[in-house]
């Protein structure tokens, strides 16, 4: 539901760089070093080999035509994101206790999610978000420190990141989606501020 557009299942890579779109091809399709369009294009009998160890992760044509067609609407899409979070902005801007987004100057976001930082409220963070749910609203948290996460911690034991670890306890994903409505936005703000205020 926070990706932009959707394939259902799989991605896209990109890249300028030949060797790597070559070695990416190779990786998807279990490390062939041909792909099947061109085998089934060819005139002579080719025998594909796997120079390297590679996987599964071709897409199939209809999660492909979901991509394409999604592509088509993307504008609209980014539009709609841009609405929600723009209302999200101007609902929080002046509240002390919110830190909306930063964009930088010239840059464009787009709006994969809406993400805000209670500031100071690590412990009622938990609170707010089960008041929200308990009305309907699901969200989630934010920030996510990685390096706190089990495998990692075993890996880097002493590791700390104060303010990553600061930020991954006070954030909060809202919903945002482009066919949000206003109403439905307000009322999540609404819940929003009035958990804020029972504090």
């Amino acid at each position: 539901p926070r990706k932009a557009i959707t394939t259902a299942e799989g991605g896209m890579l990109l890249t300028k760089n030949a060797s790597w779109a070559k070695h990416a091809r190779m990786l998807r399709s279990h490390g062939a070093d041909s792909t099947v369009a061109s085998r089934h294009l060819s005139t002579k009998v080719m025998h594909e080999s796997y120079p390297i160890i590679g996987y599964n992760y071709r897409m199939s044509d209809i999660h492909a035509a979901l991509g394409i067609a999604q592509f088509k609407k993307l504008a609209v899409i980014l539009r709609g994101r841009a609405r929600v979070a723009a209302t999200y902005n101007r609902a929080f801007a002046k509240h002390s206790k919110i830190i909306t987004p930063f964009v930088p100057e010239g840059m464009k976001h787009t709006w994969q999610s809406y993400q805000i930082r209670l500031v100071g409220l690590t412990r009622e963070r938990e609170r707010i978000m089960q008041n929200m749910l308990d009305a309907g609203i699901a969200t989630r948290t934010g920030v996510m420190a990685s390096h706190m996460e089990k495998p990692y911690r075993k890996m880097y034991p002493k590791l700390k990141l104060p303010q990553t670890e600061k930020a991954a306890a006070e954030t909060i994903i809202l919903p945002l989606y482009p066919q949000m409505t206003k109403t439905e936005q307000e009322y999540v703000i609404d819940h929003l501020l009035t958990s804020l205020r029972s504090l």
